[in-house]
């Protein structure tokens, strides 16, 4: 039986601010997918709004409020259309980028990695629950509260690459849990130069996560939004 893909991205431009958010909904909830792209699409809404309306907020606050909007409106949602909440799990990381550093809201699994102060660096990684391989959603409103990390990362941001489980074992080392640089630096080569139009380096970057090479190593859905200065 062929899935339908159950990864979702939203992406806003300010003007002094990026917002990625980027969700991968539960292969064992029959609504993941819908779970991904609904809550993708609130948690940026929410943090967009938080960041233009609310100036004197902290970004913390502005994630948090956010997350537990995101959450009300799943629910809503499941409710309106008659389906267990526990039906749209989905895992859930924004983050919020500036030039000067990088504030993330991460639950479940997947990863941030960026290049900041000439270093490659992981942000956040994925933060399981009691169990070895427990993923725990949004969904799972209590619970995924006291499991979701936030961090701020202070520096000069040069290249951002956030991404979702399916390509954990492509871009780690999983033996110290450190960024797999051969992975990252075309990559970096390539958003931070002029050398490709943003259209293009999106047709390459969709040819390469749909190569042979990529999908021999991962059969999962493959999502990984970068940003680099140019």
């Amino acid at each position: 039986m062929n899935m339908p893909c159950q990864d979702a991205h939203y992406i806003d431009k300010l003007s002094k601010a990026m917002i990625i958010t980027v969700a991968d909904g539960l292969g064992s909830a029959d609504n993941g997918d819908v779970g991904a792209r609904v809550a993708s699409r609130v948690m940026n809404k929410a943090v967009r709004c938080g960041l233009t309306q609310k100036p004197k907020w902290t970004v913390r606050r502005i994630l948090g409020k956010a997350y537990t909007i995101t959450q009300k409106e799943l629910l809503t949602y499941s409710q309106k259309q008659g389906y267990p909440l526990s039906s749209y799990a989905t895992t859930l990381i924004t983050s919020v980028i500036v030039p000067i550093g990088i504030a993330t809201l991460h639950v479940g699994d997947g990863v941030v990695v960026a290049k900041v102060d000439d270093e490659l660096k992981i942000i956040t990684m994925p933060r399981m629950g009691e169990y070895a391989n427990e993923v725990v959603p949004i969904t799972h409103i209590k619970q995924s509260r006291k499991l979701a990390e936030f961090k701020i990362t202070k520096g000069r941001v040069q290249f951002v690459a956030v991404m979702t489980d399916g390509l954990e074992r492509l871009s780690m080392q999983l033996s110290d849990l450190s960024p797999f640089e051969p992975f990252f630096k075309p990559f970096f080569s390539a958003i931070t130069s002029d050398e490709m139009s943003d259209n293009e380096l999106e047709e390459a970057l969709t040819s390469y996560l749909g190569s042979d090479d990529v999908c021999s190593r991962t059969s999962d859905d493959k999502t990984l939004v970068l940003v680099g200065k140019r």
